[in-house]
């Protein structure tokens, strides 16, 4: 990566000198990855894990999907594994010993080298390489010739460590994100009648009895539009969504002041969310409320239906209040919603948060990887 700056606009304390013009095979060693035969793949996990490409890498990490007993080229365990196949420039840290396929290479470099590769990724550099081509791929020259600008030992040691710190930190919240995810998923199933039963497996202290059967259309009424992505304002009294976003404004709001959308028509029919107050929509959704049922107890209980299975259409796949609207659901009373209510809308703004963080941290990563490298 060719520069004629030679220091990076911020700097750690006490580092002065120029950063060096280096190829990145005179600083690392390189191993090119060769396929077992497709013969010797296993799904046993006590035989070596395969690394083919980039569905084996995860967040940054190898996570073992496949398995051989075949011994080809071979990578340590902390080494980076780099994509050579489409897409090129994926990587991830092995927490293995692994045997590699041809569609990625083994680096053995240290903090400092793993994130300039992930600068070189997030900058679009090998996207050159594949210019023109029907698949993209690059060769072991090309690897091992690609120059990039290095600073002294010490240097590294320390870029790499703060970089390693900022990655632990989103990779925490990124764990804690997914293991909300599957409480919401499970709980989405304890606290809601299954199958032919009419009490959920979880339930809140002092509630008991069964919860009562009533059709959607008995408990809820149904809103649509006759906006189109063409109405959105640069501004207006309410906010305009298309599926999950806004995208303008509009001063026709329909008559609700909380209520749930469901996609209506096309991409993504079926998707349920909860919009929020002076909210309108377009055509391609429909919006359910009701003044009887606690409107976070009733987002759940849709979105743990099956509603999708009443989509029809080839073409153009549609779905209708007027079908879906005849399915039976169980409802406890107002005081039970409530309760259940609540407790996934703070799980929610668990997840949300999470989000957010992990939103704010990766900008963080990006803004750095642009001020601590020479450009």
């Amino acid at each position: 990566m060719e520069t004629e700056q030679k220091i990076p606009e911020i700097r750690f304390a006490d580092f002065t000198k120029e950063w060096e013009d280096q190829a990145l095979g005179n600083i690392v060693d390189i191993t090119m990855g060769q396929s077992p035969s497709g013969s010797n793949y296993t799904d046993n996990p006590t035989d070596y894990i395969l690394v083919q490409g980039n569905a084996d890498i995860e967040n940054g990490r190898v996570r073992p999907r496949l398995w051989t007993t075949q011994i080809t080229k071979t990578a340590k365990k902390g080494d980076i594994i780099f994509s050579v196949r489409a897409p090129v420039g994926d990587i991830a840290k092995t927490d293995y010993d692994i045997v590699i396929g041809r569609g990625v290479s083994a680096i053995r470099g240290n903090e400092f080298i793993y994130q300039t590769l992930c600068r070189a990724k997030v900058l679009g550099y090998w996207q050159q390489f594949s210019a023109g081509s029907t698949f993209e791929s690059i060769n072991s020259n090309v690897l091992m010739n690609t120059r990039f600008m290095l600073p002294s030992t010490l240097e590294q040691d320390k870029i790499g460590n703060f970089f390693k710190n900022l990655d632990d930190l989103i990779e925490n919240h990124q764990t804690q994100l997914t293991k909300l995810k599957n409480l919401k998923k499970a709980m989405l199933t304890k606290m809601f009648p299954q199958g032919d039963a009419t009490v959920p497996e979880i339930r809140f202290k002092g509630f008991e009895g069964e919860w009562d059967k009533k059709k959607l259309n008995q408990i809820t009424t149904y809103d649509s539009s006759s906006l189109s992505v063409n109405d959105a304002l640069s501004e207006g009294k309410f906010q305009l969504y298309d599926a999950n976003k806004v995208i303008g404004y509009t001063n026709d709001k329909p008559q609700s002041s909380e209520y749930i959308s469901i996609i209506k028509d096309g991409s993504g029919v079926g998707r349920v969310r909860l919009l929020p107050e002076n909210t309108s929509f377009i055509a391609t959704m429909g919006a359910i409320k009701s003044t009887d049922i606690d409107i976070y107890f009733l987002f759940c209980l849709l979105v743990n239906k099956e509603i999708s299975s009443h989509i029809t259409g080839a073409t153009i796949p549609h779905i209708y209040y007027s079908v879906y609207g005849e399915d039976i659901y169980l409802i406890p009373e107002k005081t039970e919603q409530k309760k259940i209510g609540d407790y996934f809308k703070n799980l929610d703004n668990l997840i949300s948060n999470h989000q957010e963080q992990l939103k704010k941290l990766d900008n963080i990563k990006k803004a750095c990887l642009n001020k601590l490298f020479v450009s």
